[in-house]
């Protein structure tokens, strides 16, 4: 680190003695500014926290006292609803049920009546239901004698099955419906063994289950609720709502529904009290029908749960008072420890349910609260002194730190400047908070990025050069063309591979060489130098070796300004050669093809003129007018047939079979067609045809026939005597053959190769008429219909022409299908095949 003093000025006091290190400097800084403040700051704080403390506790317990009041009001009066609300449910039912059992019982014509079959007398004179048919069982005492009209009556309570059945199943809270008579009929449901459970001699009305219905105990004829009992029936312990039946003002009966008590209690002491509470249910007598044992150590001291009543406690008179005076309310109890009660009255059976919370349970959680505060305020106080301890060791780190924080930004930008000179242009912006440091360093990264901008405008410029080089060498490369470049200083400077498979040298013979040198290498694979010499713009020379080639040369001067110019901006100059030999053979082929087209054309047409002038002249006899109009005839044919060819031939070329019409046919029947339309020549024998398979081969029938036309055609014009015979034969399952032998004047061994060559003709003399393309038309089509030709020929003895053809059947790979889609669009079929000699 490197140290940096202020200049002083020349006439300023010497003030070295002022100075001080950095270090020291920050040091009281900090002491001045930040931590006899923040000291200050936290024991403020932490007197007024102890304050706070203490007056949030005393207003906590306020609200939560508040709180809790209201929220055991809110649950006791939704708890007690909620009960009172089945119970009313139950209450409504039972009304129906007495409704319905007084029509079933008082219709004289009952359309539901009980199996006598179920019904048997005990030996104490019971009349019961021994078994179970899916509906009540049934239970008439023996305190009255049972006659016949008992039996009907007991009969005909049947029809209260589906509605004690329904009730039943409609409410958990009902474990058993059943109607009771004045003279002790019971009908029960569900189904017990009653003989069982009931006395022989049981007297109904006398329960409360039935008296408390009656008109002295219920004037008002309404569904009542009976206090708890213990159900004769084995149900335990259980509260019934009862209603009467009356029949006018008689009495009859009363219906009622058993509610297990246990059911109820279970649902009270599984309330969710918070605070730990707990609830209390007591009947309207004060006697305790639930208690969970956190309220049997509150209240039974000196007492047991069956003989304790809330309503007689001497130490809590005044709240039992209070319960059992008011519906609702909220009121204290000090019990074992001080308690909060909450009470709720459930109107349909006069209940109270109660909510017993401890107070201290209440409070419990703002004292804990109090107390894990203040036990964190002195945690806080031990801490800070810790922490203070820490923090000045932390501190006078921090002020080392920051003083090497002030000058490392100084060594950063000496970094930067050493690295902008070793040619790393790019530099990241330093993070320097110092303005003037921050400012100098993005000063030298702009420096940096310009220089490295005007580097890269450089590298670009030499990429450029060397992708157009690379371009201009890629376009040499794949040049079908030859090309050699010679530069300003008349030297060869590049030859591409195309000009290097011309000549058949090695790149490293030609570059290198002047202009002059590169020519008169040149010249030694050519047959003249007269061109070369002359130096023309665009001339044509020909190669006698590697191979003979014939090659049009361009010369081109390149200059600066990317035209031709004068010499004082040449910059060099690009010959360019390319192989015309195929074109100018075709021209040849095609310039001899015109010669020998217009001559045959020529003949013919002058026979025509000639003898048609002959026609004209009056005085000819008439015997020479038929020669003469016979020749024209002939002539015309003959000139017929020569345009024929010629526009065959266009036509396969232009078609490539799409006319074709190709197809399943019989090699026999096509064959014998083709000699019937075959006219032979006057004086010659007729074709030998031997005998042919008959084979279904894919063929256009017309195209064939015009093939075998041209071959026979040709026969019996190169074989002046001898018989012209056709057979045929299978090659193998998918090839068929068809052989024409003649035993003319044969073709010669070298010329064979050349048979089927446009414009190629056997007889060299011109003595035969034809044009050179009969059998290029035959191969032509052999081949189009999947077929071929082979010719076998000795000179001097004859020739042998085999047509090869696919045979039709299911393992043929030929595709029938795809074959006959070819577009037919043009009808080419010729009626009459043309005979075309070679």
């Amino acid at each position: 680190m490197s140290t940096h003093t202020a200049p002083t000025s020349k006439n300023s006091p010497d003030k070295t003695s002022e100075l001080m290190p950095l270090i020291r400097w920050i040091w009281r800084s900090y002491l001045r500014t930040s931590l006899i403040p923040l000291l200050f700051v936290e024991v403020a704080l932490i007197a007024i926290y102890f304050a706070s403390n203490t007056f949030s506790t005393h207003e906590n317990i306020t609200t939560a006292k508040k709180m809790a009041e209201q929220q055991l009001t809110e649950l006791t009066s939704i708890e007690a609803k909620s009960i009172d609300h089945q119970l009313a449910g139950i209450s409504q039912t039972t009304t129906l049920l007495a409704i319905e059992t007084a029509r079933v019982m008082n219709n004289p014509h009952p359309t539901i009546l009980d199996d006598p079959r179920r019904f048997k007398y005990s030996p104490d004179g019971v009349y019961y239901t021994d078994e179970d048919h899916g509906g009540g069982a049934v239970f008439y005492s023996s305190v009255k004698t049972i006659g016949e009209k008992e039996r009907e009556k007991a009969l005909k309570s049947a029809g209260l099955d589906p509605i004690l059945m329904g009730i039943t199943h409609a409410y958990p809270l009902i474990a058993q419906a059943y109607y009771n008579t004045h003279d002790s009929l019971n009908r029960i449901y569900p189904y017990f063994d009653v003989i069982s459970q009931y006395e022989a001699k049981m007297d109904i009305p006398t329960f409360n289950f039935y008296y408390e219905a009656d008109a002295a105990h219920n004037p008002e004829k309404k569904a009542v609720w009976t206090d708890v009992y213990f159900d004769p029936a084995g149900q335990g312990w259980m509260a019934s709502c009862i209603a009467p039946v009356y029949h006018d003002s008689f009495l009859e009966g009363v219906v009622g529904v058993d509610v297990t008590v246990g059911t109820i209690v279970h649902d009270v002491l599984n309330l969710d009290i918070p605070w730990n509470g707990y609830g209390l249910l007591i009947s309207r007598e004060g006697a305790v029908i639930a208690m969970p044992k956190a309220g049997e150590a509150d209240w039974l001291t000196n007492s047991t749960l069956e003989a304790f009543n809330f309503f007689n406690q001497p130490n809590n008179q005044t709240l039992a008072e209070a319960i059992h005076q008011r519906a609702y309310g909220l009121d204290f109890a000090t019990l074992e420890k001080p308690n909060m009660i909450a009470w709720s009255s459930i109107p349909e059976t006069d209940w109270k349910l109660l909510i017993v919370v401890p107070e201290a349970n209440i409070f419990a959680a703002i004292y804990a609260l109090s107390d894990r505060l203040t036990t964190i305020a002195w945690l806080m106080i031990v801490g800070m002194l810790f922490f203070y301890l820490i923090f000045f060791s932390v501190l006078y780190r921090r002020a080392r730190h920051m003083s090497h924080f002030v000058s490392e930004p100084l060594i950063e930008i000496d970094a930067m400047i050493a690295s902008i000179g070793q040619g790393h242009f790019e530099q990241p912006q330093p993070d320097i908070p110092v303005t003037e440091l921050h400012a100098t360093a993005a000063g030298i990264v702009s420096m940096g990025r310009q220089l490295h901008q005007a580097n890269v405008v450089i590298e670009q410029s030499k990429d450029e050069i060397q992708n157009e080089k690379n371009r201009l060498q890629s376009v040499f490369n794949i040049s079908p063309d030859a090309f050699i470049f010679i530069d300003q200083s008349s030297r060869v400077m590049l030859v591409n591979p195309a000009f290097l498979k011309l000549t058949g040298h090695r790149e490293h013979e030609w570059l290198g060489l002047s202009s002059e040198g590169f020519w008169n290498k040149f010249t030694q694979h050519c047959l003249d130098r007269a061109p070369v010499l002359q130096m023309a713009r665009k001339f044509c020379i020909e190669l006698q070796r590697p191979k003979h080639l014939i090659l049009t040369c361009e010369i081109c001067k390149i200059s600066s300004s990317h035209h031709v110019d004068a010499v004082s901006l040449n910059q060099g100059m690009l010959i360019c050669m390319r192989d015309i030999t195929h074109e100018e053979a075709l021209n040849e082929m095609k310039n001899e093809f015109v010669s020998l087209a217009a001559h045959e054309l020529g003949t013919p047409l002058a026979s025509i003129i000639g003898f048609t002038e002959l026609l004209m002249d009056e005085g000819i006899p008439e015997a020479m007018q038929k020669d003469s109009m016979r020749i024209i005839s002939k002539q015309a044919g003959r000139l017929q047939q020569i345009i024929s060819d010629l526009i065959d031939l266009n036509r396969i070329d232009a078609r490539s079979g799409k006319d074709f019409h190709i197809a399943s046919h019989s090699i026999e029947e096509v064959i014998t067609h083709a000699i019937v339309e075959f006219k032979t020549p006057p004086e010659r024998d007729p074709i030998q045809l031997q005998p042919v398979t008959n084979t279904q081969v894919i063929i256009d029938a017309n195209k064939f026939k015009q093939v075998l036309h041209i071959i026979l055609s040709n026969a019996y014009t190169y074989s002046k005597s001898g018989d012209i015979c056709i057979d045929s034969y299978a090659i193998d399952a998918h090839t068929f053959a068809v052989r024409i032998i003649d035993h003319g004047m044969g073709i010669e061994q070298e010329d064979l190769p050349q048979i089927f060559d446009r414009f190629w003709r056997a007889d060299k003399s011109g003595k035969v008429p034809g044009t050179g393309l009969g059998l290029c038309i035959a191969r032509e089509t052999m081949r189009l219909m999947h077929g071929d030709i082979v010719v076998h020929s000795q000179y001097g003895e004859g020739t042998e022409v085999i047509l090869t053809l696919p045979i039709f059947n299911e393992h043929n790979p030929v595709n029938v299908l795809q074959i006959s889609m070819m577009d037919s669009s043009h009808d080419s079929q010729l009626n009459t095949p043309s005979q075309s000699t070679n």
